[in-house]
């Protein structure tokens, strides 16, 4: 299988998913506020997401060039994952990133860190000039993430998303290759 890595300092990269990064998965994606920060993370979290996710990203290692699905580790040690969302067509310049840290690893700067290593992935790797990040209105710690990273925020989309039944506001960020 490929690998992949990415220093985003000397204790933190971004690899490859791993199949033994299961078990981590388990632990994090319980809680309940992951959750409720993101939007495609079920919960209760179980066995047989984080399976089909180890599957998912097993296939795309194989399939796509460049990767643009990464865990985060300190070491070994799994902390979290982030990546990119491609557009295509005449899109194809720009991308939307998504997140997600567990929760021991919080307020640490870590994410801040991550995200500005995906924005350098996303301008030299990928070729793309414009990244996005869409976060829930009430993701205050997201927000500081994406405006340390140069992010600006375009706009609010107003009951964007529908989640827990309950349609939901999102805020959009952006960063320019120029910027």
């Amino acid at each position: 299988m490929r690998t992949v890595s990415y220093a985003v300092n000397p204790e933190t990269s971004l690899t490859e998913i791993r199949r033994n990064d299961k078990a981590t998965f388990l632990e994090y994606l319980v809680e309940k506020e992951i959750y409720d920060f993101t939007l495609a993370i079920p919960h209760p979290y179980k066995e047989e997401d984080a399976e089909e996710w180890i599957r998912i990203n097993e296939q795309r290692l194989e399939e796509e060039s460049p990767v643009t699905t990464f865990a985060i580790r300190r070491g070994e040690k799994l902390l979290g994952c982030c990546g990119f969302l491609p557009a295509g067509g005449p899109m194809k310049h720009t991308s939307e990133i998504g997140y997600w840290l567990g929760k021991p690893h919080w307020g640490q700067g870590i994410m801040s860190q991550v995200v500005g290593k995906l924005c350098e992935i996303g301008f030299n790797d990928l070729g793309l000039f414009r990244i996005t990040a869409h976060i829930f209105s009430h993701n205050s710690r997201s927000e500081r993430v994406l405006l340390n990273n140069r992010f600006r925020q375009e706009g609010v989309l107003r009951s964007h998303y529908l989640k827990d039944g309950a349609y939901r506001d999102a805020k959009i960020f952006a960063r320019l290759k120029t910027d």
